[in-house]
């Protein structure tokens, strides 16, 4: 056997040979560069491993609730347009991936533990950075839990990032009668979750998480409801059962699977459980109990709306429901945030700074404060947050996820596995890096039809829009054409005939003004305004005795309520329609005032 080959399989059996007796555990120690004296070290059956003291115990009830908060994402809200996408494999792939990442999950847990000379398994890791650390130190120490704990921070600080924009737009969309933009959103979602800097204690996130995933549970059965109610319609849909595109599918595929991702956090929740021989069993219960709400929840949808079911499956449901539904999201986006903010926080203090937790009380909070506010500006200011989100999510969450969990487990535990075992996470190593490559295909992909130099499609628009007119005799006035861009990071000027179009910031349209915003609070003023101006000229026609109260009600109405269907209600719209008198209030009071004498 060549030397190269000798090399190899000293490195894979690296782990196998750490479990050969005490000794050896303690070299490992020292190999983290951490002195743990042996009753340190416990064991799932040992009572006294309840004893911890870097985190609270909690009971396995609550460490499920956490591990349902991660996997009953927002991310269950695509599960029906990802159905739609991938057909009966879609079905399939959501039972498999259940049972893939639970078994992920508990094979990542399982590195954390070594056996000893009695055969007993004796936890000698402590974190996801440990095992890394363990896998690389014969290649590069310390490297390995170094990318790890970044890769994790990335993650989790793009998922509260997520969590942040999610509250936002949702506190916009909901909150109908308040006239809140985005960044308004953000800012008051900021100041609901700057509590959070003061959560030390992991039982405070698990009672937050319990709320949250009883929030998910609404939201799951009020649509399950809805579409059982219109079981009518079920006999016209049916599933594809002929093979679906292939970039449908590995989008499909990447929603599917990163919505039972919960892996950055088992190591910390295992630990603190009460109970560690439960943890196999709370993985058990919580991925089935997802696997069937999910799957319930999905198929039920694909056949109410079928075809036309949207990538968010809310956009489907009546305004009314869509608006409970929203409020109930709001409330699991923001009770969602605590959980990755935590992990982010004790992985960035732990982990990367190195700071103990008897540090100075400023220094942590400063520290969970910054972190708050970092979040906040980048859900402020970073530009098509969400293709960077894909694009990181890819990467680091297939890695964390399926990838490394395989690798780290072939590596420690070669020798203790049999033939089937081996083969298994080989295959899920296969589909880690299928998932992996196929999302940064897809977000690289997103991002160059966005970035594509979006100021050479409005120039091609502008052009073609030139010819085409003048083909049927209409001709373009350069200094009479205005320029409104929504939602747009291009500073480029639009030309004409070599003259450069003149960009504003609102313009009217068919007497409706439509600005930047798009919000209707001007265009309503301005609406109301010329309303009273010309209900005010027409007071003969209030004073007729002719005409009927009917017919000038009719009239009524049709001065002032034209464009109105597409307004959005606020409570300035309110109070400012509010003052408008109808010719029916009019006639019902005393008074010497003509109908005419609106205000």
């Amino acid at each position: 056997m060549s030397h190269l080959q000798l090399s190899w399989l000293k490195r894979l059996h690296a782990g196998a040979e750490e479990s050969q007796g005490l000794v050896l555990r303690d070299e490992l120690g020292q190999t983290y560069g951490d002195h743990r004296s042996q009753s340190q070290m416990s064991s799932p059956e040992d009572p006294e491993h309840t004893q911890n003291t870097n985190n609270a115990t909690i009971t396995s009830w609550e460490a499920g609730w956490n591990v349902t908060n991660a996997i009953q994402g927002l991310f269950v809200l695509g599960l029906p347009y990802a159905l739609l996408q991938s057909g009966y494999l879609g079905l399939l792939l959501l039972v498999l991936a259940a049972l893939i990442c639970s078994y992920t999950g508990k094979i990542l847990v399982s590195c954390l533990y070594e056996e000893d000379e009695n055969g007993c398994p004796v936890r000698v890791r402590h974190t996801y950075e440990d095992i890394a650390n363990a896998c690389c130190r014969h290649i590069c120490p310390c490297i390995g839990g170094k990318v790890v704990n970044v890769a994790q921070l990335v993650e989790l600080v793009m998922t509260c990032i997520l969590y942040l924009v999610v509250s936002s737009n949702l506190m916009c969309h909901s909150l109908f009668f308040l006239p809140l933009s985005p960044t308004t959103g953000s800012a008051i979602s900021f100041l609901i979750l700057l509590p959070c800097m003061l959560i030390r204690d992991l039982r405070v996130v698990s009672r937050l998480s319990l709320f949250c995933s009883l929030a998910q549970f609404l939201i799951t059965f009020i649509v399950i409801g809805y579409c059982v109610r219109q079981s009518p319609q079920w006999a016209s849909r049916s599933l594809r059962a002929a093979v679906v595109d292939f970039d449908s599918f590995q989008v499909a595929v990447g929603v599917i699977i990163f919505s039972y991702t919960s892996q950055i956090y088992l190591p910390t929740l295992e630990e603190s459980m009460m109970d560690r021989l439960d943890f196999s069993t709370m993985m058990d219960w919580t991925h089935a109990l997802a696997c069937v709400l999910k799957t319930a929840f999905s198929v039920l949808a694909f056949l109410t709306w079928g075809e036309e079911t949207k990538e968010v499956i809310t956009d489907n449901l009546p305004s009314a429901l869509r608006t409970v539904v929203n409020l109930c999201l709001l409330a699991k986006a923001l009770l969602s945030y605590p959980l990755p903010f935590y992990a982010a926080a004790e992985i960035l203090q732990t982990g990367l700074l190195k700071l103990d937790s008897g540090s100075e009380r400023w220094t942590l909070l400063l520290l969970r404060g910054s972190l708050l506010l970092l979040t906040l500006l980048m859900a402020l200011f970073v530009p098509r947050f969400s293709l960077l989100m894909g694009l990181t999510g890819s990467v680091t969450g297939a890695a964390m996820t399926l990838l490394l969990p395989a690798l780290f487990h072939l590596q420690l535990k070669w020798t203790q596995l049999d033939l089937s075992r081996r083969m298994l996470d080989l295959l899920i190593l296969l589909l880690g890096g299928f998932c992996s490559i196929s999302g940064v295909i897809c977000s690289i992909r997103g991002m160059i039809t966005v970035f594509e130099d979006n100021q050479q499609q409005m120039q091609e628009k502008t052009i073609l829009l030139v010819a085409t007119s003048s083909q049927v005799g209409f001709n373009i006035h350069t200094e009479k054409t205005k320029i409104l861009k929504i939602n747009s990071n291009c500073n480029n000027p639009v030309t004409l005939n070599g003259n450069s179009l003149e960009e504003v910031q609102f313009f009217t349209y068919l007497g409706s003004i439509i600005n930047q915003q798009r919000r209707t609070d001007t265009d309503s003023k301005a609406r109301m305004g010329k309303a009273r101006t010309t209900l005010t000229l027409l007071k003969n026609i209030w004073a007729s005795r002719e005409l009927t109260l009917t017919t000038k009600t009719h009239l009524f109405n049709s001065v002032l309520l034209y464009g109105v269907k597409t307004w959005r209600i606020t409570k300035t719209t309110i109070q400012t329609g509010s003052q408008m008198k109808s010719p029916r209030e009019s006639e019902k009071r005393p008074s010497k005032k003509t109908p005419g004498n609106v205000t």
